[in-house]
């Protein structure tokens, strides 16, 4: 879950902030979740820590403090050189300061009404959970479910195993949930680490969630008592990797 951080001196503002993003995490459902949301930059720096997780900012410049919103993002810069930060300000002129202080900041946003306001943080928390999402893809940890016309980012080590389902779907199963997407499992499968395994011509399983594979009856079995067949072509393929795990 990817934590967010909200500085901003103006309560009133703040309170706006907090109610926009509040509003769209639960519409959007990303993974994500308001880690702070104060007035005072020493309250943000309180979270820094080394290797703590990428996470999201959004700034105000001028926080009325010992230290402005450049100076803040400059040292979480040292703690998270990855972040997302972006500055909501009345200062939309000093955007050209973001590359003195060398923060890399993902948007500069100028204060106006709420409803163009919330437009634009929407705009930045989509672009960063595609992003994350691309991220997660390259380093092999979630792999993407198309779901009512929406994405979702699944980790794929809480995967047991996938079934092609007609039409022109798979079927994702964990421990506890199962989610239908568009796709086919060969376009799957090219996203998978090399621990997932195609057992038979309609289901990839995740050989680190194979508790028990019977090999005379030629199924698998998964930490939640749920199994798939093994077709007789990869029977002996899925044992020999079994045995080198």
């Amino acid at each position: 879950m990817i934590p967010i951080y909200i500085c901003e001196d103006n309560i009133v503002e703040l309170a706006t902030m907090k109610k926009i993003i509040t509003n769209l995490l639960f519409i959007e459902d990303y993974d994500m979740e308001l880690a702070c949301c104060t007035t005072k930059p020493e309250d943000i720096l309180s979270h820094l820590k080394p290797n703590m997780p990428l996470g999201i900012y959004f700034f105000d410049i001028d926080l009325q403090a010992d230290i402005n919103g450049l100076a803040l993002a400059e040292k979480i810069r040292e703690y998270d050189p990855s972040g997302y930060i972006v500055f909501i300000t009345s200062h939309i002129d000093m955007w050209r300061l973001t590359f003195e202080y060398k923060v890399s900041a993902l948007d500069f946003i100028e204060k106006c009404e709420t409803k163009y306001l919330a437009q634009k943080i929407a705009s930045c928390l989509s672009a960063i959970w595609r992003q994350y999402g691309k991220l997660n893809l390259q380093i092999k940890k979630t792999v993407p479910l198309q779901i009512n016309g929406r994405i979702l980012y699944k980790d794929v080590d809480d995967l047991l195993y996938m079934e092609a389902t007609p039409p022109h779907r798979v079927k994702f199963c964990t421990a506890t949930q199962v989610h239908f997407s568009l796709g086919n499992l060969n376009e799957f499968e090219n996203l998978l680490p090399d621990y997932f395994f195609r057992c038979h011509r309609s289901f990839i399983i995740n050989l680190k969630n194979v508790t028990f594979y019977d090999e005379k009856k030629q199924i698998v079995y998964f930490i939640n008592q749920s199994s798939c067949p093994v077709s007789v072509r990869k029977r002996k393929a899925l044992k020999d990797t079994l045995n080198k795990i």
